[in-house]
């Protein structure tokens, strides 16, 4: 596997998950309220340090009819050097469609070229109008003004390719590709089911951010918008992906962020698959 592009399949699909960047973040915004003394042991057990716990950013490509890009990476916004578009350019891909599961810029990003140019052309994208329409009223640019501003700036020029989806649960956005309602992080937020033969990957984005919150239900992210939304949302995902027998690919985990989850006790357990 190389350290920044991973192909693998899902039954007839041809998939690349890719590396876009590496981002550092601390166990008070990861675990907001756990104290310090009560997390660290079970980082240190994974060989992480409180302080300074890396995440990945990882997109993933999906070829079924046409490559559909599901999130894009980061870009360029601020100090950052995404990779996406000059991954998927060296592995000759260029994207049909694009799908956002929520509007982070570490999700969004990738959209604009540091010229301000679509980086991908003038392709649909795929977005769930509930959380277009929110990011647009002006309750969230009165509680949330860099990111309002940010939206402003790197989706409002592309806002003619946009494809609102409803996001109503197993709804088909194209061929094999359904919406998985995983709501907490954002208000809107989903995840993509995909499906092809008899073989489910299910790309979760942001709904699980780092294996202990599989393993520790009730630590909450300091990243998520509504603490029990997302809580029901990992646990309703979990059980789905034990249900279906499917594998599971997480936008933040170790890169390609690809596993499996098992129960264990009163919660789950991430066991990755590829490293």
């Amino acid at each position: 596997m190389s350290d920044d592009r991973y192909r693998f399949t899902v039954g007839d699909f041809e998939c690349l998950a890719i590396k876009d960047t590496d981002v550092t973040v601390t166990h008070e915004q990861l675990f907001s309220n756990q104290p310090k003394e009560i997390v660290k042991p079970h980082l240190k057990a994974r060989g992480e340090k409180a302080k300074a716990i890396q995440l990945s950013y990882n997109p993933l490509a999906v070829y079924s009819d046409d490559w559909v890009l599901i999130d894009t990476g980061i870009g360029t916004i601020g100090n950052a050097e995404g990779q996406v578009a000059k991954i998927l350019e060296d592995e000759e891909i260029r994207p049909e469609h694009i799908i956002i599961t929520h509007l982070h810029a570490d999700h969004y990003g990738g959209l604009i070229t540091d010229n301000g140019e679509e980086a991908f052309g003038n392709v649909p994208v795929y977005l769930c109008q509930g959380e277009w329409a929110m990011v647009r009223s002006e309750e969230y640019a009165e509680t949330n003004p860099q990111r309002a501003e940010l939206i402003q700036q790197y989706v409002y020029p592309i806002e003619r390719q946009f494809e609102p989806i409803e996001c109503l649960n197993m709804n088909e956005i194209l061929p094999g590709l359904s919406v998985l309602r995983l709501v907490g992080h954002t208000e809107n937020h989903i995840g993509v089911l995909i499906e092809s033969q008899t073989e489910k990957l299910i790309y979760v984005s942001d709904a699980l951010i780092h294996p202990l919150h599989l393993e520790q239900l009730d630590w909450e992210c300091g990243f998520d918008a509504n603490h029990e939304h997302a809580r029901e949302s990992r646990v309703a995902l979990a059980e789905l992906a034990i249900e279906l027998n499917a594998s599971v690919m997480s936008y933040h985990f170790p890169f390609p962020g690809i596993g499996r989850i098992e129960r264990e006790g009163d919660g789950y357990h991430w066991v990755a698959t590829t490293s």
